[in-house]
């Protein structure tokens, strides 16, 4: 059984959470699919979707150590050579830089989350959506454009991460975003 939160600002939905109550879902039984890279939390809930399954429930648990200062704990979750990048758009070009413990702990400091977006076999989906203001610790290492969210895109292999891809999910036709000043309404309203 699941529960949809919706995060409404001034009559705006600006997230929506699915809560899973029972019945938490394995890796081996989602789908084998691929990932729709640059989701938001934002977008639909499809029938697909899985939410805070085994993967997310990893990771998750991996960025909590590492908010608390184990960055051995990364580097003993991902293979030998794991692409971690965290990827911006400045001056109309793509700009990457490695994912590191200390972007994961400004995360953390900076942003509510990580929350569950959805999740594959050998991949998981989460965001974290960030207060964008100038001063936070994560505004001083990435820049955000049209939507305070960070979107991150986490394939492993053989139960370990080879990859690490975290974007800010931009406007594209039809898609959906969270607003600007869904940092500040989902922290009031936990």
């Amino acid at each position: 059984m699941s529960i949809n939160i919706v995060y409404r600002y001034a009559g705006r939905i600006v997230a929506v959470l699915t809560v899973f109550t029972s019945g938490m879902v394995a890796a081996q039984d989602v789908p084998d699919r691929k990932p729709m890279m640059m989701r938001s939390i934002a977008e639909p809930v499809l029938p697909s979707t899985v939410r805070d399954g085994a993967h997310f429930r990893r990771v998750d648990k991996l960025f909590a150590a590492v908010a608390k200062g184990n960055d051995a704990a990364l580097g003993k979750a991902a293979i030998p050579g794991a692409k971690l990048k965290l990827t911006s758009f400045e001056d109309g070009k793509l700009s990457s830089q490695a994912f590191t413990g200390a972007v994961i702990r400004a995360a953390m400091a900076s942003c509510v989350g990580p929350l569950s977006v959805d999740e594959g076999r050998a991949w998981v989906q989460l965001s974290w959506v960030c207060d964008t203001s100038a001063g936070t610790l994560l505004s001083r290492l990435f820049k955000f454009r049209e939507s305070p969210e960070l979107s991150l895109t986490v394939f492993f292999k053989n139960d370990l991460i080879e990859s690490i891809d975290a974007i800010e999910p931009l406007s594209l036709p039809g898609a959906k975003r969270v607003t600007m000043d869904a940092y500040s309404t989902m922290k009031q309203e936990r």
